[in-house]
């Protein structure tokens, strides 16, 4: 699921997309996702790949610090 007015869908992301790369690496499960995003810096521009149904696209989305 994607936050409304969170920095993914700002990047683009939608619900029901499947990220498959995550800062050039390809391959991604939730436990990569979050391993990055751990030592990433927030504001700092991440890419990811994914695919949209049949199309594969890439997108940078700026994570932001999560309070929490």
């Amino acid at each position: 699921e994607v936050e409304k007015r969170g920095p993914a869908a700002q990047a683009g992301l939608r619900t029901g997309d499947l990220i498959v790369g995550i800062a050039g690496q390809p391959g991604a499960t939730v436990d990569d996702l979050h391993r990055v995003l751990s030592g990433w810096a927030v504001g700092q521009p991440l890419r990811l790949a994914l695919l949209r149904g049949r199309a594969r696209l890439e997108l940078e989305v700026a994570p932001t610090e999560v309070e929490g």
